[in-house]
């Protein structure tokens, strides 16, 4: 009985110095280790190596498609945004059939268009030949009028004596007939119809128009003007211009301007 008691007794001994031990190890403690004195003359040799390997090793690269920058780390995200910003592969490729189909369309289009064109240019002509524009109605004068080179005449069918003829165109703001070419000679002619008539056309000092305008056509019958008479008439039968006094009645003509 005494055997096991002293066996526990040395146990517990042994444990009590194994603590103690520990407690004063100086090793039963993670401490650092105090840095080694390096010099610089034997470290060299190793410097030079790991810059000969450095160089001779490739240039670090990343994931595979990984933009590298000078630097020589790779850059993911620099990778994505080029990657945004690049074309679609095959685009050209892709756009280059539809523009060369877009062509044809729009060069029939617009040889349509000009088809059209000329057919309705070539219509039009033919219309304009088949019915040409009526020419531009005359001008006209009031009712009882005629028009002829500005201006307007009316024949008046009662015979008077000149200064009547006279003071009755007055009143329509008109003279007494004046010519002044032989178109209108011909257009008064035929505007009397064959009657003795009256002319704006008499002699104070000199003959001149009642209405003011030079005298630049005459048309006297042979032996005429007679200076004892003053006025003028048209002859019935020829047109010609006679002179007469004022004793005399006609029919008369009224000219105004348009």
């Amino acid at each position: 009985m005494e055997q096991p008691n002293n066996d526990n007794k040395k146990q517990n001994s042994s444990n009590g110095t194994q603590q103690i031990e520990e407690k004063h190890s100086p090793f039963s403690e993670e401490q650092p280790l105090p840095a080694k004195e390096t010099n610089p003359s034997t470290n060299l040799p190793q410097i030079v190596e790991q810059q000969e390997v450095l160089s001779n090793s490739p240039t670090p690269v990343g994931q595979p498609g990984d933009v590298v920058d000078a630097k020589g780390t790779s850059n993911p995200s620099r990778n994505i945004e080029e990657e945004n910003h690049e074309p679609p592969p095959n685009s050209q490729n892709e756009n280059s059939p539809q523009l060369e189909e877009r062509n044809p369309s729009i060069s029939s289009t617009i040889i349509f268009i000009t088809a059209i064109v000329v057919c309705l240019v070539l219509f039009a002509v033919l219309l304009w030949a088949l019915y040409p524009p009526s020419p531009p109605a005359p001008p006209s004068c009031q009712y009882g009028w005629n028009y002829f080179n500005g201006s307007c005449y009316k024949l008046y069918s009662n015979k008077v004596g000149y200064n009547a003829a006279e003071a009755e165109c007055r009143e329509n703001n008109a003279n007494v007939v004046s010519i002044h070419s032989e178109q209108e000679q011909k257009f008064v002619n035929d505007l009397r119809e064959g009657s003795w008539t009256w002319l704006g056309l008499k002699h104070d000092s000199k003959w001149s128009w009642s209405d003011g305008s030079d005298v630049d056509y005459t048309n006297w019958e042979d032996g005429h003007p007679m200076l004892i008479r003053t006025l003028t008439n048209m002859r019935r039968d020829t047109g010609k211009w006679e002179s007469k006094t004022s004793l005399d009645n006609n029919f008369f003509i009224c000219k105004k301007p348009k």
